[in-house]
C-alpha cells in the first residue's frame, strides 16, 4: 500500500511535520517512509496510490460522515474507486460473511 501527502501532516501536537507529498508505504520502499512510522488513519489528504491503500482509507474513515467522508477521499488516476468503496460498503455490511440460507433452521408451523 502507498498513500502521498496532498498537504503538511502536524504529528505529535506539532512537534514533528511531514510535509506534503511524502509517500507513505508498506511495501518495503526504502524511499518511502514505512507505514510502521506514523498513527492510523492516515490524514484524509492522503492519496491512494494503489487499490489496497484506497481500501484502507475506505475502511479507516466513515462513508457517511460529513466532515472526514468517502467524498473527501483522494485516489490517484486509474483506480476503479466505485468497485472498492463497493467492496468497502460490503465489508462493512458483512463483517462476518455473508449469512448463509443454510444457517437458517426451518421452523415447522405449530398447531392451530
Amino acid at each position: 500500500m502507498r498513500w502521498q501527502l496532498l498537504g503538511d501532516w502536524p504529528l505529535n501536537g506539532g512537534l514533528r511535520l511531514l510535509p506534503g507529498g511524502t509517500i507513505i508505504s508498506n511495501d518495503g520502499d526504502p524511499s518511502a517512509l514505512p507505514l510502521s512510522a506514523v498513527p492510523v488513519p492516515l490524514p484524509i489528504n492522503a492519496l491512494s496510490l494503489d487499490p489496497a491503500a484506497a481500501e484502507a482509507m475506505c475502511h479507516w474513515y466513515s462513508e457517511e460522515s460529513t466532515i472526514c467522508g468517502w467524498h473527501h477521499l483522494h485516489f490517484a488516476h486509474g483506480i476503479d474507486h466505485e468497485a472498492i468503496k463497493a467492496k468497502v460498503r460490503h465489508a462493512k455490511r458483512w463483517p462476518n460473511g455473508v449469512p448463509s440460507t443454510l444457517d437458517v433452521k426451518e421452523e415447522k408451523p405449530g398447531p392451530g
